[in-house]
């Protein structure tokens, strides 16, 4: 399935999504702290052989994520991210 196919697809993409929320949400709170943003970014980093997000950085993704400042990134904020980063690749 391309990439294309996938975005037009909002229930593939509600699949996607969900499953990478989960894999985040490690108190499985259904919200994601910055904590947790933070030990995702630092792992993508790592796995990726990139240099280490600096807290600054991490703080600065999640204030863009976190759309209604309630210093908690919600499934609908982080669906956001996950679209634009499959439109990256389309």
């Amino acid at each position: 399935m391309s990439v294309q196919n996938i975005l037009n697809n909002p229930k593939r993409i509600d699949k996607i999504a969900k499953k990478v929320f989960n894999s985040v949400d490690k108190d499985g709170s259904g919200l994601i702290d910055m904590n947790e943003l933070e030990k995702v970014m630092v792992t993508i980093s790592s796995d990726l052989d990139l240099p280490m997000p600096s807290h600054n950085e991490v703080k600065e993704v999640f204030n863009m994520l976190d759309a209604d400042n309630s210093t908690m990134i919600s499934y609908k904020e982080f669906r956001v991210l996950i679209v634009g980063i499959l439109e990256s690749f389309a």
